[in-house]
């Protein structure tokens, strides 16, 4: 028989994987926005959302973080978290705050229990925005200085 720890180190690598997936095609589908979707102005250095989303979380977030960029990353992952499959959708809920302190008395008749809500700021700051905290390149580099 299985330990619990076993099964939850199992239930995180299915969540680790599908959320390091969504990042991905996250930032991918960010750096395809070019050109007139820039807020950094006509003589930035950055070259698509993506390079601006690092230099907020990097230097200091514009009047725009919440209405543009929060809102397009959350729109962005929600359409990924509604393509998974449930199973997937428990095993990252499982991860978060809410999840983590989950009790089965509180199980729903089918007995899966998530809040896509959630998962979404959970891949957002676990993933996306670590991920834009580490993520450098010389026209970051030239940004920021």
């Amino acid at each position: 028989m299985f330990s619990v720890d076993y099964k939850d180190r199992i239930i995180a690598k299915v969540a680790d994987k599908a959320c390091k997936k969504i990042c991905r095609k996250t930032i991918r589908y960010l750096q395809g926005l070019k050109d007139d979707c820039l807020q950094s102005g006509d003589d930035t250095p950055l070259e698509n959302i993506w390079d601006e989303v690092c230099v907020q979380i990097q230097g200091e977030m514009s009047n725009f973080w919440e209405c543009i960029y929060l809102e397009e990353i959350r729109r962005v992952i929600f359409w990924e978290v509604a393509d998974l499959e449930e199973e997937v959708k428990q095993a990252i809920w499982f991860q978060t705050t809410s999840g983590f302190y989950w009790d089965e008395d509180d199980e729903e008749e089918d007995g899966l229990l998530f809040d896509d809500d959630e998962i979404i700021e959970y891949i957002i700051n676990d993933y996306l925005l670590r991920e834009a905290g580490n993520w450098t390149n010389k026209r970051i580099e030239k940004y920021l200085e």
